[in-house]
């Protein structure tokens, strides 16, 4: 039986890659022309005007904690999501990378470990709303897979008033 394959894009948060399933990326927009919501929480950039949609753009980096402050510069990247992730929303990421073929089989799921005892306090603490799909050892790096249903679940629970 063959595997199943997938494809991912690839990007980079803080000289750290990841990828997003490629099927459920609308487009690669290289508009950062923001503007700016004011009063809101760090992690949304702002909207953005694309072929008359206003997208509401979040800062992946500060999403993940692994960016404090960004200075947008020219070469970052806006990844928009399909109507199936969140209508009219994508994320700022500081570049692109490749789009490469990779087998299921090969992404790594932490979580398939779970029931270890060991693994339990520290997978939840880390990620507890599954944000990280697993990752993918290549020759050069890791590639750290993203569920991007999970960032909008985290983004709706996390960013609200009444929690």
């Amino acid at each position: 039986m063959e595997n199943e394959k997938t494809t991912l894009c690839t990007f980079y948060v803080a000289d750290k890659l990841y990828g997003i399933d490629i099927l459920k990326i609308k487009e690669i927009n290289t508009s950062i022309d923001f503007t700016i919501i004011e009063h809101a929480l760090p992690e949304f950039r702002g909207y953005v005007n694309i072929r008359g949609n206003l997208y509401l753009i979040a800062d992946l980096g500060k999403i993940l904690k692994v960016v404090q402050n960004r200075i947008l510069e020219e070469d970052k990247k806006i990844i928009l999501f399909k109507d199936c992730i969140m209508k009219l929303f994508g994320i700022l990421v500081d570049r692109i990378g490749d789009t490469i073929e990779v087998e299921k089989t090969d992404v790594y799921d932490r979580r398939a470990n779970e029931g270890d005892e060991s693994n339990k306090y520290r997978n939840r603490r880390k990620d507890k709303y599954g944000i990280g799909a697993g990752v993918i050892k290549t020759e050069d790096e890791m590639i750290i897979v993203l569920n991007p249903e999970n960032i909008v679940k985290m983004m709706e629970y996390e960013l609200r008033d009444d929690k």
